[in-house]
């Protein structure tokens, strides 16, 4: 059976029993190995330019580049946690992070500033790995939700296959995936 892929118009011929079918499938949807190193870059990065401003501050990783759910066309989400007790308002410190990021064009690039989102966000390109990054500084929820999300789905490798593959059928088919509705409750 081939299936012709909908974003590239390359053709996916599926040979072989059902393991192998949904190894060839997941080699072809899922973010590579390769990919997944080069984006532990850019919460260093980040790291490292806020901490001028920020110290102390930690950038973590969470979202489907930790529970390995990432698809090739996923972006990398970044939690940055300021230490201190009144971190003060999250628009403002994501306004602040904008202009940090805007001093270093060689590292990153293509700004939005998403304020009237449930949760504020900066998106941007990090150059260096080629990806899109959200970064928010509003609680570490998605960074212990994505923890267990992934500690869960890596008890039976079957598990993570078939979470993959579904996320990639909702992309195909506009469904609320990673990209929406993981947003919303932060469960990705």
């Amino acid at each position: 059976m081939c299936v012709v892929h909908q974003t590239h118009a390359d053709r996916l011929c599926l040979t072989g029993n059902f393991e192998h079918q949904v190894a060839t499938v997941l080699s072809h949807i899922r973010l590579s190995d390769e990919r997944l190193g080069n984006i532990s870059q850019v919460p260093r990065d980040l790291e490292r330019l806020f901490q001028h401003h920020w110290p102390g501050c930690k950038v973590l990783r969470f979202g489907s580049t930790i529970t390995l759910l990432a698809l090739k066309s996923s972006d990398v989400d970044c939690f940055v946690d300021i230490p201190g007790d009144d971190k003060g308002d999250p628009q403002a410190l994501l306004t602040e992070a904008l202009a940090i990021l805007k001093n270093h064009p060689d590292l990153f690039e293509h700004f939005v500033l998403k304020q009237s989102v449930r949760v504020p966000l900066l998106t941007c390109k990090h150059i260096p790995a080629n990806i899109s990054v959200d970064i928010s500084v509003s609680g570490p929820f998605a960074v212990n939700s994505s923890r267990v999300l992934s500690h869960l789905l890596h008890l039976d490798q079957r598990g993570l296959d078939l979470a993959r593959i579904l996320k990639y059928w909702g992309t195909v088919h506009d469904q609320p995936t990673g990209n929406s509705r993981c947003r919303a409750t932060r469960w990705c």
